[in-house]
């Protein structure tokens, strides 16, 4: 039986999704996929699931949820901005019940998540893996993936989450925000006849120097009714010269141009009207074209997966044909060494064979007189051999025949070739043997001739060098010794 070796990292985080098919049970890589971790968690203790629908099914591939519109076009992410996508080399969409953040474009996560239904290698690399599912759940998470769906796989029967709880939550770090209702803000239901249109007076008389302030409420009011129907801008305001706050007088011919530009905003804007209105109008015609769009859209894309395939095949098949011809190869050749080596066999049974026949059809005796003799030769070896003088005047005899038959090769006479037929083995000893190179002579070394080619070996202490020296190198070598010999 083989071992089945576990590659995924522990998890560390539990969060428990309740659903209208029954509880759903996630355990979290909070580790691998921190962000990713922290923003499902955050937005499960926050309710932000609560209420959504699960509005995308691919049969045997993944089941997405996460967004709070339905449409999978929405959602929002913890950060306030789409983080990056986490990527980890020890966790893989290779099975079914994990979990990962489905994302519009690359490294742009909100709060949109899916479960797989089956293997999908080509995920990995691409999608962040932040979790799976775990225990008995299973069962109730592939009930996600059950039911008919649409053409824009969306099903006919959405499911929804209830409500999510968070069970083992591994950052201790996150509160919660307050999210606002998705049902939008109360409109009052109160009448308009109900509410207060009186606008307050100012009582001047109440005041000690009511009059004066009559007067500039007055002068107040005058100059806010001319200014309300002209607003003020830099020129009227600021000080600079090169603004000035005179209005610009406009000509006939700018008052043509400017007709002209509102006619023909006032065209266009009725075009586009129309255009609206006619598209409104071939609006069934118009997803009937776009049904006509994806159904070719699909055919074309199962054309290009039976291409595929049959591409497969055929590599497959060549594959297979270039195996069995190196097989045939393979095969050809060893019955050609195999025949090669039988043919060099019967070669040479054949050689030994026609041997042999030439054998039997050569003579077997070539001279009946040298045929004696060699018989003669056999016996004599064949007799035991004596021992004591006997011996030494076989061995003498012998070596005199030997002496002779070599004198009668090297000078032959008339009597000893009549006698003597010599064979060509008995050539070898009329020959004579010289050396390719000759020998050096040798030469004698003598100590008393000088050579050049010989090192100088002279000894002071040779008596017959101190001869030469005279009597003053006795002297010296006696006064060698008896420094030597001095202690100190």
């Amino acid at each position: 039986m083989s071992n089945i070796y576990v590659s995924e990292p522990a998890t560390n985080g539990k969060v428990i999704l309740k659903t209208t098919v029954g509880e759903i049970e996630i355990e979290l890589w909070s580790k691998e996929a921190p962000k990713a971790c922290r923003n499902f968690v955050q937005l499960c203790m926050e309710g932000y699931y609560d209420d959504t629908a699960f509005h995308r099914l691919v049969r045997g591939f993944i089941v997405q949820g996460g967004d709070p519109t339905g449409t999978g076009e929405g959602g929002e992410s913890i950060y306030g901005h789409p983080f990056k996508t986490e990527i980890h080399s020890r966790l893989s969409f290779n099975r079914r019940g994990l979990v990962g953040m489905a994302c519009l474009a690359e490294n742009v996560n909100a709060s949109q998540f899916f479960f797989t239904l089956g293997a999908a290698p080509e995920l990995t690399g691409k999608h962040t893996l932040f979790g799976k599912v775990a225990g008995e759940t299973l069962f109730n998470m592939l009930r996600l993936g059950e039911g008919e769906v649409g053409s824009d796989e969306r099903p006919h029967r959405l499911h929804r989450i209830v409500n999510t709880k968070v069970i083992l939550n591994p950052y201790d770090d996150i509160v919660p925000r307050q999210l606002v209702p998705r049902s939008g803000p109360v409109k009052d239901t109160e009448d308009d006849s109900d509410k207060v249109t009186a606008k307050a007076t100012k009582n001047f008389s109440l005041l000690s120097f009511g009059e004066e302030a009559e007067e500039e409420e007055q002068v107040t009011t005058v100059v806010s009714e001319k200014l309300r129907k002209k607003g003020k801008s830099a020129h009227d305001l600021l000080s600079d010269p090169r603004l000035s706050s005179q209005p610009v007088i406009i000509n006939e011919e700018d008052r043509a141009a400017v007709a002209r530009a509102s006619l023909e905003a006032e065209k266009e804007a009725e075009l586009r009207r129309r255009r609206r209105q006619q598209a409104k109008e071939e609006d069934p015609e118009s997803d009937e074209a776009k049904a006509k769009r994806i159904a070719a859209l699909r055919e074309e894309a199962e054309q290009l997966r039976r291409e595929i395939l049959q591409s497969k095949r055929l590599e497959a098949q060549r594959h297979n044909q270039l195996q069995a011809d190196l097989e045939r190869e393979q095969r050809e050749l060893r019955e050609r060494e195999q025949a090669e080596a039988d043919a060099l066999a019967r070669w040479e049974a054949r050689q030994l064979m026609g041997d042999e026949v030439d054998t039997k059809n050569k003579p077997i005796v070539v001279d009946p007189d040298t045929f004696s003799a060699e018989l003669a030769g056999y016996k004599a070896k064949a007799k035991k051999t004596k021992q004591g003088s006997d011996r030494e005047a076989e061995t003498m005899v012998l070596l005199s025949k030997f002496t002779s038959r070599l004198r009668s090769v090297v000078d032959p006479t008339d009597e000893d070739t009549k006698r003597n037929k010599f064979s060509a083995m008995d050539n070898w000893m009329s020959s004579q043997l010289i050396s390719e190179t000759p020998a050096p002579t040798k030469q004698v070394i003598d100590p008393t001739m000088p050579n050049p080619d010989r090192y100088d070996l002279y000894d002071p202490r040779n008596p017959l060098n101190i001869r030469k020296r005279g009597g003053d190198a006795a002297a010296d070598s006696g006064l060698g010794v008896s420094k030597r010999n001095r202690r100190p």
